[in-house]
């Protein structure tokens, strides 16, 4: 069954904390316990008894490191977050993976043998 919120007009907060009585949101760590760790445990992110920290911030990572596989500038990134060191963006927040990986070793290896790649992958061009 659908609730309703006590507070519906437009410029009323989505996340209001009823105890003050919508005036304000609701603070971070309520948010995530109430509803961000609860979705990411349904969603299969986490394991529901994982006591490892979860919430808000893990997001910035995960925009850092979705956006440097999608090639967006790394400046451009340093800028979003809002970091002065670009090397916090790039050291800290922007993770690599394995797919990322393989496809830069692969287009380093392209690069350096050319046309001889199949000596070593055994695939003809």
């Amino acid at each position: 069954m659908a609730r309703r919120t006590r507070y519906p007009k437009d410029n009323d907060y989505v996340f209001p904390s009823v105890r003050l009585g919508g005036k304000k949101p609701l603070s971070a760590s309520i948010m995530v316990q109430k509803y961000l760790r609860p979705a990411a445990v349904k969603a299969g992110v986490i394991v529901s008894d994982w006591k490892g920290r979860f919430g808000f911030h893990n997001f910035r990572h995960s925009l850092a490191t979705t956006m440097v596989k999608l090639r967006v500038d790394p400046k451009t990134v340093q800028g979003i977050l809002r970091h002065e060191d670009f090397g916090t963006t790039m050291d800290v927040y922007a993770q690599s993976d394995m797919e990322s990986m393989r496809d830069a070793q692969g287009k380093f290896l392209e690069q350096l043998l050319g046309d001889k790649i199949h000596l070593l992958t055994g695939r003809v061009q």
